[in-house]
């Protein structure tokens, strides 16, 4: 409490006017010592202030130093040194979570506040600074921070990604994407590695030790707050040859973590980046599940790693005749994006295969929507074997999620060549009786009478390659995206038009190998099939007709496919698989013939003359 006595003459007489004022202060220190209000109105300083007139203090206070906090259930308990002005009044904490805010006030004899009534996995803003009687108040330091409920999976330091700077956006119709939104050569670059420290007290001292093209350099991460991100950072400068970059990290006072499995990472300069988008709730989870595994994950991040090193894994073992070494292009996970539930798609579209239509600074992107869950919709949840490290559980690998990313590359569903009967759409006949099921035409496994001849990634099984996709890919190998990082791009499968100018089929006698000579061979094109996927129908007339020469062998043209030599793959339409019937000796067998052994044999350089061999 403070008295002023302010006296005035009025008329000869002496007017004693006494203001009293209380100054809220004494009170609020008494309602916020605990400091676990979610919300105190505080009064502001400069209210009420009597017209006097004195000298002004207007120095602000000096801020508090080693500002430093852990977490708990609800909770966020804050410490600090405190600032080395002699006239801190108290200290303030101000926090918010979007629209809700709460504020506490601390003596300046404390240096502790314990904030509580928080909301768990939620990351809040928090501001402290200290304050004179005056109401200055000295620089704030501001942070953020999460609370947490008992944490099983913890504690633990995870490497969540690494990131190329400077980000650059593709070109749209680029005619040299091995060029264009590339680095230019000898420009400066910034490797950043992001590492989450899975504990609920801050971890100081991370030592990082890169290895970057057999180079060995030694960076250091002063601290890392409860279940927040720190970075670290090396700078290189860009070529085009390929380096492997390597992160391993440690800390110089070791704790026992949960796993140390996501204590290493190895990407390469020069692949292909990818940006994932999660949502929260879907985050939470993996979490929560993936050490259920028992194979060092812990977190969404080492989940989205995992992927990463077996889509690399895959492109290095997809050696063919036609991928000598592999499929060339690697892949790097250069930003992983957490979003609200509810959130995706940012911008239009679909949850998973459109993300943000308007980040174009990634080759590759997909979204996961915490939908996948199923939690409201009686629908399994699709995640819900959190206990089986085997192929075939996407809490594992998601074996489909690399094949949807292919189409976001650009390749093609290979299943589209599958041919299934319908009951409608195989109308072919012998002696009046449609060929579907029966020993001309049988079936392969229920209603299938035939599979894609190259299966792997783009038609199951999708944890294996083939050399049709191999070939694909390396076609347009160290290209960036040219129309679209998500699925479908303006490109895709633009290359199953790559058909030699000729082809020549060859008939031969399976057991003999000898070849067929004058062995009459009619060819059934697929029309359309409106309402299927890759829909095709065969009506019961041939649309080619011819017989093979003294050599077994006849000249189908450029497109024997379609009549207007034009390869269709799409919804209601796909016209790249061809029915033949061929009769020889007697007997009569029915063969297919798919666009995709044309597309091989021009990637070959056989783009003149592409020679095929049917057996019987």
């Amino acid at each position: 409490m403070r008295i002023l006595l302010r006296s005035t003459l009025n008329s000869g007489n002496t007017i004693i006017r006494i203001y009293i004022v209380f100054i809220s202060f004494m009170i609020l220190l008494t309602l916020s010592a605990s400091c676990k209000h979610d919300k105190i109105d505080i009064p502001d300083p400069d209210e009420d202030k009597p017209d006097v007139v004195e000298a002004k203090d207007t120095i602000a206070p000096e801020a508090m130093t080693n500002v430093d906090f852990n977490v708990g259930d609800g909770l966020v308990n804050i410490s600090w040194k405190k600032s080395v002005s002699t006239d801190v009044y108290n200290y303030e904490i101000k926090w918010n979570l979007g629209a809700k805010s709460g504020r506490a006030i601390v003596k300046a004899a404390d240096n502790t506040c314990n904030v509580t009534g928080l909301i768990n996995f939620e990351t809040y803003s928090f501001e402290i600074f200290a304050m004179d009687s005056a109401g200055n108040r000295s620089t704030s330091f501001y942070f953020r921070a999460m609370p947490v409920a008992d944490d099983l999976n913890a504690p633990d330091l995870d490497i969540c990604y690494i990131k190329r700077l400077p980000e650059i956006e593709y070109v749209e119709n680029s005619t040299m994407p091995d060029i264009e939104g590339w680095p230019a050569i000898n420009e400066e670059i910034i490797w950043r590695a992001f590492v989450k420290n899975w504990s609920k007290d801050t971890v100081h001292d991370v030592v990082c030790t890169w290895s970057l093209g057999g180079e060995i350099i030694n960076t250091v991460i002063d601290k890392i707050p409860p279940y927040q991100i720190a970075s670290t950072e090396i700078t290189d400068n860009w070529t085009f040859t390929r380096k492997e970059i390597k992160l391993d990290i440690e800390l110089s006072n070791p704790i026992t973590e949960v796993s140390l499995e996501n204590n290493s990472l190895t990407t390469y300069s020069d692949a292909l980046s990818v940006h994932f988008y999660v949502e929260k709730k879907l985050y939470n989870y993996f979490h929560k599940y993936q050490s259920q595994l028992n194979i060092g994950s812990n977190s969404w991040e080492d989940w989205a790693q995992r992927h990463l090193t077996f889509i690399n894994n895959l492109c290095e073992n997809a050696i063919y005749d036609v991928s000598p070494s592999g499929i060339l292009d690697r892949f790097r996970l250069d930003s992983i994006i957490i979003v609200p539930d509810g959130a995706l798609p940012l911008n239009g579209g679909l949850p998973g295969n459109n993300p943000d239509v308007l980040d174009k600074k990634c080759d590759l992107q997909w979204g996961f929507s915490t939908e996948l869950l199923h939690e409201n919709d009686g629908m399994p949840n699709f995640y819900i074997n959190t206990s089986s490290a085997t192929i075939g559980n996407p809490f594992y690998i998601e074996g489909s999620l690399w094949h949807e990313l292919g189409h976001a590359r650009y390749l093609i569903d290979g299943y589209g060549f599958d041919l299934s009967d319908n009951g409608d759409n195989i109308l072919i006949e012998e002696d009046g009786k449609r060929i579907a099921g029966t020993s001309f035409m049988p079936y392969k496994a229920w209603n299938v009478v035939h599979y894609h001849k190259y299966p792997g990634l783009m038609a199951s099984p999708y944890e294996e390659s083939s050399p049709y996709v191999a070939a694909a890919m390396n076609l347009i190998a160290g290209h960036r995206a040219v129309c679209g990082n998500m699925n479908a791009p303006c490109n895709i499968g633009v290359y199953i038009q790559d058909l030699p100018a000729e082809n020549v089929l060859k008939v031969v006698e399976e057991n003999t190998g000898n070849v067929c000579v004058n062995a009459n061979v009619k060819f059934y094109q697929a029309s359309a099939l409106a309402g299927h996927w890759y829909g095709k129908k065969y009506d019961n007339i041939p649309d080619i007709e011819m017989n093979t020469d003294a050599n077994g062998q006849l000249l189908m043209g450029h497109c024997p496919f379609s009549s207007d030599g034009t390869i269709v793959h799409t919804y209601g339409n796909a016209n790249g698989l061809l029915i033949l019937r061929i009769e020889y000796d007697g007997n009569i067998y029915y063969r297919f013939l798919e666009s995709s052994e044309f597309n091989l044999e021009y990637w070959k350089g056989n783009t003149e003359i592409g020679q095929y061999t049917v057996y019987i």
